[in-house]
């Protein structure tokens, strides 16, 4: 017979609630196929311009309001491109808000208000999948032609049944039952990490494992963008520093203007034809969004077919999202000296001495042939691959 908590002495009591913690993880790892098609729906939204919409009530309403808040400071995008609706409103008591719950005409009129629509992914949130005003407003997000998903503790609800996609992590009666904060908010917790992080991820707010899509607004994150760019072009902190001035505080473009050699304006260009992907940009290749059926499709030409489908096969994306790589030659030839992009970019932001740097200068004459194919095989066949993060 378990032992009441009640009747528990405090140290059995805490490795009670730790151990049904520990339940949560498998729960959550069974359901990662779930996630990763909620997560191929909002890279799809996001990259049409559309956005990504939680809703819920009562302690899963806040939850997505955490996740949903932190997501703009941490990778850089517009407080809309992810939103929480909250029964009741954000600044509510816990008190005004709980009746609302109840409210599906509520739930209704958010979606309206928000103008939701077949370019947006809708996140309703409800450990119990019962939740009136959740239920409500996942349903009349589906009519109005939004990809729904269903984040829940229970299957067989109206929820789940509202939704496209249906993430369901099973942790079980809670250890004080009916306190769905407990396991159940752990694991709505831990899902829309992946989902938001992954999402990012693939839209090219994350390079190696740098979060290069983060503003400086303040004096932390400034040193955290020169750190950023530091290590990602492989350059000293003052260089990294004039390389963010140059770049207007963008740190993406710091950092392919650094590997590149280019002024801010090309590493700009480049970016975009890359889809905001400092990879892709650095491989000098371009990202097409195909529309159709909801799929977006990377097409970097120039990788062979075997390659394209390794490259699947590591991402776990499905054929119509394959990435293909276009690898085109610097049009820039470097002599025997051997200069990196980024003693490149230094030079570039130095003054003038008057020597020749082996490049083509925008007012002289190239280099010798021979001289830029002593620099080529100075540099060898690896001297452009980006850094790992």
């Amino acid at each position: 017979m378990t032992v009441p908590l009640d009747a528990l002495p405090l140290p059995a009591l805490l490795r009670r609630l730790h151990e049904e913690d520990r339940r949560v993880l498998p729960a959550v790892e069974r359901v990662l196929p779930q996630v990763a098609r909620a997560v191929r729906a909002a890279v799809a939204a996001l990259r049409r311009g559309g956005r990504l919409i939680y809703v819920g009530a009562g302690t899963s309403g806040r939850i997505g309001l955490l996740d949903a808040l932190e997501v703009p400071p941490t990778f850089g995008v517009p407080p809309e491109t992810v939103q929480a609706v909250v029964a009741g409103g954000i600044g509510a008591t816990v008190e005004a808000t709980s009746p609302l719950e109840d409210d599906a005409a509520l739930g209704r009129r958010e979606m309206r208000r928000l103008r939701v629509g077949r370019g947006d992914v809708v996140v309703g949130i409800a450990a119990s999948g019962s939740t009136p005003f959740t239920v409500a407003a996942l349903a009349a997000a589906r009519r109005r032609g939004a990809t729904t998903v269903a984040l829940a503790a229970r299957t067989r609800t109206p929820l789940v049944r509202t939704a496209h996609i249906a993430i369901v992590p099973q942790t079980g009666e809670e250890a004080v039952r009916g306190s769905t904060r407990l396991k159940a908010g752990t694991a709505q917790k831990l899902v829309l990490n992946m989902l938001s992080t992954a999402t990012m991820v693939r839209l090219g707010y994350v390079y190696g494992d740098l979060m290069v899509g983060v503003r400086p607004l303040n004096a932390k994150l400034r040193a955290r963008a020169r750190a950023i760019v530091a290590q990602a072009a492989g350059v000293p902190p003052r260089t990294a520093a004039r390389l963010l001035a140059a770049a207007g505080g963008e740190v993406k473009t710091a950092i392919v203007m650094a590997r590149l050699g280019t002024d801010a304006e090309e590493a700009r260009r480049r970016l975009r034809r890359a889809g905001g992907s400092i990879r892709v940009a650095l491989a000098g290749g371009s990202v097409r969004v195909a529309l159709g059926g909801g799929a977006v499709r990377l097409a970097l030409a120039g990788r062979s077919a075997r390659q394209r489908d390794d490259r699947s096969a590591r991402d776990g994306e499905p054929a119509r999202a394959r990435l293909t790589t276009r690898a085109r030659r610097s049009r820039r030839t470097v002599s025997g000296g051997g200069a990196t992009p980024a003693r490149s970019m230094a030079r570039r932001t130095a003054p003038s001495t008057g020597g020749s740097t082996g490049r083509r200068r925008r007012t002289g004459t190239p280099a010798p042939a021979s001289a830029a194919r002593s620099g080529a095989r100075k540099r060898g066949p690896d001297s452009k691959t980006p850094p790992t993060g």
